[in-house]
């Protein structure tokens, strides 16, 4: 089913179990949404529209997270579950864990999409790495937001890294 949401900003503590062909999330552009619910089953989660998804506790779905043309905020390294993180159609996927931290995801990037993964300025160190193996063709923009010197280090492309990426990868900084 889809869970439409069209308010300004809120938090949910709407827990969910996925199971066949998932779930969705809509989130109209402008508004944000924060998940602290845990988010559990066999099914994908697919989070759509303009709007901004946060997902700030440790979910176990396994079926994977689609960004259709949306913002997915990941506050919890584990927020995602274990499953396959698929951007496209100008997704951007945030990392806002503070600490060292490893996203072991694998990030899939659409054909033929141009995608932002950014590390926004918290006032905290954030040391986030996508340990996950990139895959796909599209194009990701990393982008960090350094203002105030809070990243502690360029974010890593872990153990994984990019064998079997065939896009391009720029990196910006805000």
């Amino acid at each position: 089913g889809t869970l439409a949401y069209t308010g300004p900003g809120t938090i949910t503590d709407r827990g969910a179990t996925l199971s066949g062909s998932g779930g969705t999330f809509d989130v109209i552009a402008g508004a944000s949404l924060t998940n602290i619910g845990v988010i559990a089953g066999s099914g994908a989660l697919k989070v759509v529209d303009a709007g901004n998804l946060i997902l700030a506790v440790a979910n176990t779905y396994i079926g994977g997270t689609t960004v259709n043309n949306s913002t997915l905020t990941l506050s919890n390294i584990l927020a995602a579950g274990t499953g396959t993180i698929t951007l496209t159609n100008n997704a951007t996927l945030v990392l806002k864990t503070a600490g060292t931290v490893q996203y072991n995801n694998q990030i899939n990037v659409a054909a033929g999409t141009t995608n932002t993964i950014s590390v926004p300025n918290t006032g905290a160190a954030l040391l986030p790495e996508m340990n996950g193996p990139f895959t796909g063709n599209g194009t990701v923009i990393l982008n960090m937001d350094t203002a105030g010197g809070t990243i502690a280090q360029t974010p890593g492309i872990g153990t994984n890294g990019m064998a079997n990426f065939n896009g391009t990868f720029k990196i910006a900084d805000n």
